[in-house]
């Protein structure tokens, strides 16, 4: 039976089913609409304002005094869509806005320690005390940290991005913003004011585990549209094409697919993380297979300060020296590398390590005698069974995996749309690839990315 059910506050959100990503009068319209249904006084529409306003609205005079009386009908509008919002998902969702005004639908969560999201993989106090995440057990997971110190919260773009004004915003109903260069993805997140950033592979490891945690994998848009493993489940494609046409590209609108494609199962989860498009991810990349990555999500450090964690992508194909791969094998995370997959230094002309299908991620093995640092488990590196743990037999992380390990590449998550044959199985919360900084071929409906926002 496909699932038609009415999401529970759908008629607070704007209605951008026609949406065009620089059609912001529209959006003022349908945020109007959102206040006429509400009849909702000035005087209630500053619910949870004081305490996640960003520094921009605090600049353009959004601040606690002035929230109860609106100094004009464009900071009305806002506060009306941020309690609307709010109130229909029980505080779980809010809206940011950022340095243009621009509305972002943005899911919350607060800290969680590590023994909270891992001590489940581990079938034994024992075993949980010999682990790695022992030492760092009352700890709060890296998401959550900014150069040491806890945030307060985090805030999840709830959908993909997509474009207004150069600026990556997450609403419902959008057309994902097909992005093949990582800087560009980055600047639409970064310049939208401070305390934004694209999402970090720290955030993409907190959501990994927390799904897993909560014995909950989202399904997706793994095939033009629909769900492989459940054809039943569908999206709205963005180019108006059904589901069952296999003409390219099948992306979906954000958050248009079931409750099924949300991160918790609910109209309230963060939407799309598997399949659609695959996600950029920041503060982390390769150098030659080396995995550069800060500890946490120090958002403010300098890509040129990102610290080498000392493992690495090895390779079962390749050659030492990177020259003539027809073959990478699969990958290998250790503390060194004995096969490159193409010439170091290099941005192209080698191939991937790969392991396709759902089980592809969990299958990555390691060099016998390395123990693997907490911190790559965490950033959605690496598999939990790499450092002593185990998945459960119908909670097992789904999606495949391909690393370049020779020159400057960068993460991307979840998977994409485009399915065929075994790697219609391949997008999941463990999909993970890598990519030059500008890709060079043809991947212009596959990328996209998604902003997050610090509350220090």
């Amino acid at each position: 039976m496909i699932d038609d059910k009415t999401p529970n506050y759908n008629f607070l959100k704007p209605n951008l089913a026609n949406y065009q990503e620089d059609d912001v009068p529209r959006i003022a319209q349908s945020i109007s609409m959102i206040d006429a249904v509400l009849g909702a006084p000035a005087s209630t529409t500053n619910r949870g304002l004081v305490s996640l306003a960003t520094e921009a609205e605090a600049t353009s005079g959004t601040d606690a005094a002035k929230a109860m009386t609106p100094v004009t009908t464009t900071i009305l509008y806002r506060n009306s869509l941020r309690a609307a919002v709010e109130a229909a998902s029980g505080g779980k969702v809010t809206v940011l806005f950022d340095d243009q005004g621009n509305p972002s639908y943005m899911r919350r969560f607060s800290p969680v320690t590590n023994k909270e999201l891992y001590r489940h993989y581990f079938a034994s106090d024992a075993a949980w005390n010999a682990s790695v995440f022992k030492a760092i057990e009352g700890q709060a997971h890296p998401a959550f940290l900014k150069n040491g110190k806890m945030i307060k919260e985090l805030l999840v773009g709830q959908y993909l991005a997509s474009n207004i004004n150069n600026r990556a915003c997450s609403i419902p109903g959008a057309n994902p913003w097909n992005v093949t260069a990582y800087n560009t993805a980055l600047l639409a997140c970064k310049n939208k004011g401070a305390g934004w950033i694209m999402g970090t592979a720290h955030i993409w490891g907190f959501l990994q585990a927390l799904c897993l945690r909560q014995k909950f994998q989202p399904r997706g848009n793994s095939n033009y549209g629909m769900n492989d493993e459940n054809p039943l489940e569908r999206g709205i494609r963005a180019d108006g094409r059904s589901a069952i046409i296999n003409i390219d590209p099948g992306i979906t609108k954000a958050g248009t697919g079931p409750a099924s494609w949300n991160h918790d199962g609910t109209e309230s989860g963060v939407a799309d993380l598997v399949g659609n498009i695959w996600e950029w991810g920041t503060l982390m990349k390769l150098m030659d297979g080396k995995i550069m990555m800060p500890p946490d999500n120090d958002i403010d450090l300098p890509e040129a300060d990102w610290p080498d964690t000392g493992a690495r992508y090895d390779s079962t194909g390749g050659t030492s020296d990177g020259a003539n791969v027809t073959n990478g094998g699969t990958p290998v995370i250790s503390d060194e590398i004995t096969k490159y997959t193409g010439v170091p230094g290099g941005a192209s002309g080698g191939v991937n390590a790969g392991i396709i299908g759902a089980a592809g991620f969990r299958s990555l093995t390691k060099k016998s005698d390395y123990s693997i640092p907490a911190v790559i488990v965490q950033a959605g590196l690496a598999p939990v069974t790499l450092v002593g743990g185990s998945y459960e037999t119908d909670n097992a992380l789904k999606g495949a995996i391909w690393v370049q390990n020779y020159g400057e590449v960068y993460p991307l998550f979840g998977g994409s749309w485009y399915a065929w044959s075994e790697r219609a199985s391949s997008p999941g919360l463990g999909a993970l690839r890598f990519f030059p900084r500008t890709c060079g071929w043809s991947v212009t409906t596959i990328l996209g990315h998604r902003p997050a926002f610090l509350l220090v």
